[in-house]
Formats: C-alpha cells, structure tokens, sequence
C-alpha cells in the first residue's frame, strides 16, 4: 500500500485512546487525541516523561493496537486493516529511529542497512547499491564492515537513519532519536535527519524532550497525561 500524494494528511488521528489495566487500576496512557499531520511537515511531540508520548507515536507505527479512537496513515484506516496489510504499509511507508538505535549485533553495518529491502525481497545488488549509497550519505562510507559495537554511538544512530531512509518511506517516525548523544553528535545527527528528510519530502514527526530537537520542528504539540495541551 502506498500513501497517495492526494491523500489530505500524512497522518491524522480521531479521539484516539489507549488504555492499559494494571491490576483493578486502569492507566489512561492516551486520551482522546485528534491530530494531522500535513505531508513533508516536521512536527515535534513533547511533554513530561510518562505523558504518552511515546505510546503515541506506537500508534501512529501501527506498533500497537488503540483502545478506542482510528488512526489513518496517508488517508488509509490503518487498524481496519488485516495485520499483514498493516505490516506492508510498515516495511514500506513507515520509517523508525529509535533512542538505542535498535541494530541487529551479529550484522555488519551494511547487513543492518540492507535488512529491510531483504525483507522487502529486493535483489542483492539493489540491495548492496542502495545501501551503500545512504552509508556514504550519513558519512560512513568505509565502515560497511564493521559490527555495531565497533562504532560510537553518533555512528550508530548514523546507521539506523540510514537503516530507516534506506526503504524510502513517506513517514520517518523518531523517538527521542539523540537522547543518548553529547551536544555536538546531536547536533549533527539533527542537521543529517533534517537535510536527509527534507531533501526527500518526508513526513518526520519526533518525540522528544530536548529543546533543541523541537525546534527543528515546523510545528511543536506538548502532550501531558495523554492529552493533547496544544491545538494540533
């Protein structure tokens, strides 16, 4: 399934809730929340540690599945379709960046990049060719062989933009994608996302509560006790 460049939003939400029992108490994580998200914005979501930021962006992944309430990716229903629709639209239209940049240890850096066009079915060549070609993009080129834990952490977040861009999805979706980097490498890990991101048409929408990574946001929504607090 491919997100139609008619399609009136990358991303929207209609009262979406999630709720979790723990025990005879009930934890209202999301509550509620109606947001779009207009195709190539960036949009930063931010709020308190446990204000459900990150189960939002779960969501809007097709990671998790809403208590109440619809999420529509490119104008599609996406929890009205079957798992295996919803996990083609992943492979193909939606990108991740995680905090522990999440890479595969026992893969070289182009076996972790290429992984997901394996998924995909695409050819070893095509594979290797695109690959390649984002590790050079990121800034490393020469370090296709190398294991993740032979890189730094900037390297390793380096890998997983590449990892995420290398599938070309219309959605990049980040969750506090430098938390666990000094000044200076969040610095150029964001001007990477930015340039990498905009250069495509992306769509990036970011959770985050670091400051500097908002404002490289076309549009910021603060989120606290799973709601929404700004007009989205």
């Amino acid at each position: 399934m491919t997100i139609s460049a008619g399609a009136p939003f990358a991303l929207e939400t209609r009262d979406l809730s999630r709720f979790f029992d723990l025990g005879d108490h009930q934890v209202r994580a999301l509550e509620g929340v109606n947001l779009r998200v207009q195709c190539g914005e960036r949009v930063a979501i931010v709020g308190p540690s446990g204000g459900g930021k990150s189960t939002l962006l779960a969501l809007l992944g097709g990671l998790d599945a809403p208590s109440a309430g619809q999420v529509f990716v490119g104008g599609a229903d996406l929890y009205a379709m079957t798992e295996r629709q919803r996990v083609q639209l992943r492979r193909g239209q939606l990108g991740y960046i995680f905090q522990g940049y999440d890479l595969l240890p026992a893969l070289t850096v182009l076996e972790n990049v290429e992984y997901p066009l394996l998924v995909a079915g695409l050819e070893p060549h095509q594979r290797t060719r695109r690959a390649t070609a984002l590790l050079n993009e990121v800034g490393l080129g020469g370090k296709e062989d190398f294991l993740p834990d032979e890189l730094s952490g900037g390297q390793q977040q380096r890998v997983g933009i590449a990892r995420c861009l290398v599938t070309e999805p219309s959605v990049v979706l980040a969750d506090e994608p430098t938390g666990n980097l000094d000044t200076t490498t969040t610095d150029a890990i964001l001007e990477l996302l930015r340039v990498a991101t905009a250069e495509r048409g992306m769509t990036l929408v970011m959770v985050t509560h670091d400051p500097a990574i908002a404002a490289l946001a076309d549009r910021i929504v603060r989120i606290q006790d799973g709601r929404l607090e700004t007009k989205a």
